[in-house]
C-alpha cells in the first residue's frame, strides 16, 4: 500500500483519458472518490481476454488485459475500469503497478475491517450473506471480441454459527459444516471452499463482497 498518493493516467489511443489517484485515505478515479474508512461493499476482478479472427486466436498482440474494482462508501459507488492492450509492454506495466496499487490499499484498509465485522456477527449467532449480484462485467470490445457478458445475479452464500451454505435463488446448492471445512481461497477468478468431500465453486469475484469470503471463512474456522 503507498504511503503517500500515487496517480496513474491512462491516455488510450480512441477515448478519453482517465486518472486513478490512490492513497490510504481515499481512491479517486476521473473526478469520483470514495472514503475508504467509509467502505461498505467491494468487487473486484483482473483478467485477459484472447480475441480470435474467424476461430483463430491471435495471440499476445490481440489480448485485453483488464481491472476492474467496485466500492461503495453508502453515498457513492465507485468502478474503476482499467485496460491495456497485450502488444504494448508500457500499458501493461501501468495495468499492474495501478491494480496492485489499488488493490494493495484495498487489501489493507478496507478488507480487515469488513471481514471483523463479518465474523463478529457470526460469532454473536447471527448469520452473513454475501453476493446476491454481480457487480461488476467483463468489457468486451472489438468486432473480434466472441464473449458476451452474461448479466446474471449469482449465487448467494450464507455463513452462519453452523457452517456454510451455497444458495441459489430458494434452493440450497450445497452446505457443510464447519468440521468438514479445511479452507478456502480464490482461484481463476472464483471463491472456493475446500471439504473433507472436495473443493466447492462459490461465488465469482464480481459478486457482491464475494472478495472477503476466504478470509472470513478463515477467520470463523479459527474461532
Amino acid at each position: 500500500m503507498p504511503n503517500e498518493p500515487a496517480e496513474f493516467v491512462f491516455k488510450p489511443p480512441i477515448g478519453r483519458r482517465h486518472v486513478l489517484r490512490v492513497s490510504p485515505e481515499v481512491v479517486e478515479y476521473d473526478g469520483t472518490s470514495v472514503v475508504l474508512a467509509d467502505v461498505q461493499h467491494m468487487a473486484c476482478y483482473l483478467s485477459s481476454m484472447s480475441m480470435r479472427s474467424m476461430g483463430v486466436k491471435i495471440g499476445s498482440v490481440g489480448t485485453s488485459y483488464q481491472a476492474q474494482y467496485w466500492l461503495a462508501d453508502g453515498r457513492t459507488e465507485l468502478t474503476v475500469k482499467l485496460s491495456a492492450a497485450g502488444a504494448v509492454r508500457s500499458q501493461r506495466a501501468r495495468l499492474e503497478a495501478a491494480f496492485a496499487a489499488l488493490d494493495g490499499t484495498v487489501q489493507e484498509v478496507v478488507v480487515p475491517r469488513l471481514v471483523g465485522s463479518a465474523a463478529a456477527a457470526v460469532h454473536a449467532g447471527g448469520t452473513v450473506t454475501i453476493g446476491g449480484r454481480n457487480v461488476l462485467y467483463p468489457s468486451q470490445r472489438g468486432p473480434v471480441a466472441t464473449t458476451v457478458a452474461k448479466r446474471v445475479n449469482p449465487d448467494t452464500v450464507a455463513v452462519g454459527p453452523q457452517g456454510v451454505a451455497l444458495h441459489s435463488g430458494d434452493k440450497v446448492m450445497g452446505q457443510w459444516a464447519w468440521g468438514d471445512i479445511t479452507g478456502a481461497g480464490l482461484a481463476n477468478g472464483e471463491v472456493w471452499l475446500a471439504t473433507g468431500g472436495g473443493n466447492q465453486k462459490l461465488l465469482p469475484l464480481t459478486a457482491l463482497d464475494a472478495h472477503i469470503l476466504p478470509e472470513l471463512i478463515s477467520t470463523v474456522r479459527a474461532g
